[in-house]
């Protein structure tokens, strides 16, 4: 069962005020009457991290920090290149979590918002990067969430992401941090020569009592969003059968679909989503990003 309550937040600096970005935090079956560690970091529009509290004691110490970005840097000191920016940005994570006690170790998923999506390719090569050491990489979803001319020019990234202690366990497909590219992009696809793709993430992670399913993604299905929903959900259905688990698990479930997409496909998408979920109280939640990885019609993670 799922119990639904309102989310306050606990603010390093002031709430961010896109009330629909923040999906109802939720209390897996038995747990605390404790409401979530949810830090706003800063006030940049970013994808959220999803807050809930579980049961299992070993997450009792479940942390999320949302929307850690840093001061867009003066362009002529080269501080607009997101070989520049990333950086920063991964080192203000590492302080975050510092002062929980925490490390990036122990990041379990990641929300990645992207000011500009030609910066991806760039992006995932430091991730990687940065993740070395990292036995099992976080699960993630990205996109860019708004037009480039609505963020400052500078600016290029934003992450918010879920943390604990706890043992990350070893399951079949988890990727480490600072491995090799999977895929060569051509130049059109990013602000840089062509260059290998680096997929630096986990597709399922599991800690304690909980799982997390990375972003899902199937542009090979076809153009049409029904398509390419239906082949992810396929893809959800065997990642939870990864963990042992079934569509029945699922308490969360997030959909990213851009705003060009037109609204009967939009209703697809939606309509399938919930054929998939049945009568079950899973909290679905809707993000419309400006654009999306690869140009997909629809993305989609589970908890």
């Amino acid at each position: 069962s799922l119990s639904l309550k309102p989310l306050r937040v606990k603010q390093h600096s002031f709430a961010h005020r896109l009330s629909w970005l923040f999906p109802p935090w939720c209390i897996m079956a038995g747990g605390a009457s404790e409401e979530p560690a949810v830090h706003q970091v800063t006030d940049f529009p970013a994808m959220q991290a999803v807050s809930f509290q579980s049961s299992d004691p070993a997450l009792q110490d479940l942390v999320f920090l949302n929307s850690i970005t840093v001061d867009a840097m003066p362009s002529d000191a080269g501080g607009s290149s997101m070989a520049d920016f990333a950086p920063a940005v991964f080192r203000r994570v590492e302080a975050e979590l510092q002062n929980l006690g925490m490390s990036k170790h122990d990041i379990v998923d990641v929300k990645t918002t992207i000011c500009d999506m030609r910066d991806l390719i760039k992006f995932n090569e430091l991730y990687d990067s940065w993740m070395s050491g990292v036995e099992v990489l976080p699960a993630q979803t990205a996109c860019q969430l708004h037009d480039e001319s609505s963020t400052p020019p500078s600016a290029r990234l934003a992450l918010s992401v879920t943390a604990t202690k706890a043992q990350k366990e070893k399951l079949p497909r988890v990727r480490a941090g600072g491995g090799k590219p999977d895929a060569m992009f051509p130049a059109e696809d990013a602000a840089y020569e062509a260059q290998p793709m680096h997929f630096p993430w986990s597709p399922v992670v599991h800690a304690g009592d909980v799982t997390w399913l990375a972003g899902s993604l199937d542009i090979s299905a076809g153009s049409a969003a029904e398509a390419q929903t239906e082949a992810i959900l396929r893809v959800i259905g065997a990642n939870l059968a990864e963990d042992g688990l079934s569509r029945e698990s699922l308490v969360h479930m997030e959909i990213l679909a851009p705003t060009s997409l037109a609204p009967d496909e939009f209703d697809t998408v939606q309509r399938l989503c919930a054929e998939y979920l049945g009568s079950g109280k899973v909290k679905v939640s809707t993000i419309r990003p400006a654009k999306t990885c690869a140009g997909c019609k629809v993305e989609i993670s589970c908890v």
